[in-house]
């Protein structure tokens, strides 16, 4: 019996996750100004935009003042690639494709704040979600995601306040009871694993906005997960919730999460909410705040914990990123929103304080995920759960 179903029989309630585990919030209290309390990271984020410790304070810095200092990792390991974002062990057989792993763990520990761990990301296997009903596809992922999760925890237990599943159920992958059902037995087996490793907590973030493609209401996606939620023991689902992905109106997307309230409420866990915020839509055209907070509003009247996906992408104040300018005006606009003063957009460079040959790039390797979303009423073809395999480090010159 896993440590959450002993617990919510020991304290009955449908809280005793959080009570026992120590981590896991209870559902925010409902407010007419929600806000983000934490943002995903990619490794991308160091693939040489934004490769510099100072770059990651800056954006850390901004988080913290608006309220969301803590951090979920995307990833540390990409299955595809056979690559990590941190120096594992070499009983693993990865490649190594920079530090952004250790980067995080010094840089959130410093502050203070907390960091969900993100562990085996598999792109090419969602987008080909038929790999998830492959027995050997499934055990193998399962051993890989465990042992990586055992090299992680030996070198970064310390600042582990839970840990990501990074494998994101898109409509595909649940869409027969059978699908979900087995789906949930596999998450199930990981969790267990976790859980015994480290008694933290564990979140997936399944992919709502992908049952736009099909034509599904996000009602029809909620109702579909409920043998997967129902047959794991996982702690935190952190779902998607389709702004800027589909033509969902907020209504649409509270009402879905009611629904999904219901589900995560009798498997006795915490329903959270990730947001997708990108700089422009696929149109090209800028995505105002004012366009995001009525979304944050119905969501955040549920008592839904809100994160970000990502931080780095839509209001991050620094100039040397990407869309920095626009970034900067994002985050005053968010600022104002939350009622807390307008940024100071700064403009850094410093570099990275580590060994080029650990941490470099080759030219040739891919830049981070574009992350644009399709426009309304077209299909879904990226977005978070896109991400294009990573190439290893450069050796060190001779």
């Amino acid at each position: 019996m896993s440590m959450r179903r002993i617990a919510q029989i020991v304290l009955a309630g449908a809280a005793a996750s959080a009570v026992v585990l120590g981590v896991v919030p209870a559902a925010q209290a409902a407010t007419t100004r929600p806000g983000f309390i934490a943002s995903f990271v990619s490794p991308y984020f160091f693939d040489g935009r934004a490769s510099t410790q100072q770059q990651l304070a800056t954006q850390l810095d901004a988080q913290e003042q608006v309220g969301a200092g803590d951090v979920i990792v995307e990833w540390a390991v990409h299955a595809d690639a056979r690559n990590a974002a941190y120096p594992s062990s070499p009983a693993l057989g990865l490649g190594r494709f920079n530090d952004a792993v250790p980067a995080l763990v010094q840089a959130v520990q410093a502050r203070g704040d907390q960091l969900w761990m993100g562990l085996v990301v598999a792109p090419d296997a969602w987008a080909d979600p038929s790999r998830f009903t492959s027995e050997q596809f499934l055990a193998e992922q399962l051993a890989l995601t465990n042992a990586v999760a055992d090299d992680l925890w030996a070198q970064y237990g310390g600042a582990v306040k839970g840990w990501y599943i990074p494998v994101e159920p898109s409509w595909d992958m649940i869409s027969t009871p059978e699908r979900a059902a087995r789906l949930g037995e596999w998450y199930d087996a990981i969790a267990d694993h976790l859980h015994a490793l480290s008694g933290k907590p564990v979140m997936v973030s399944p992919s709502m906005p992908y049952a736009w493609n099909v034509g599904m209401a996000p009602t029809d996606y909620v109702a579909a997960m409920a043998p997967m939620i129902a047959g794991s023991d996982v702690d935190v689902w952190n779902l998607q919730d389709g702004f800027e992905m589909t033509g969902w109106s907020p209504e649409t997307e509270a009402n879905a999460f009611r629904a999904a309230r219901a589900l995560t409420d009798a498997a006795g866990a915490e329903l959270w909410a990730a947001i997708y915020t990108p700089a422009y839509n696929g149109a090209g055209v800028r995505v105002p705040v004012s366009k995001l907070t009525p979304y944050l509003e119905a969501l955040g009247a549920l008592g839904v914990p809100l994160t970000q996906w990502e931080f780095a992408q839509y209001l991050s104040p620094d100039l040397g990123r990407p869309n920095g300018a626009e970034m900067t005006e994002n985050l005053a606009q968010y600022r104002a929103y939350l009622g807390a003063a307008a940024p100071r957009p700064v403009q850094v460079s410093d570099p990275l304080p580590v060994s080029p040959a650990e941490t470099a790039v080759p030219a040739s390797a891919p830049s981070a995920p574009a992350a644009e979303p399709a426009v309304a009423g077209s299909t879904v073809t990226t977005g978070p759960s896109v991400t294009p395999a990573p190439q290893a480090a450069a050796p060190a010159p001779a």
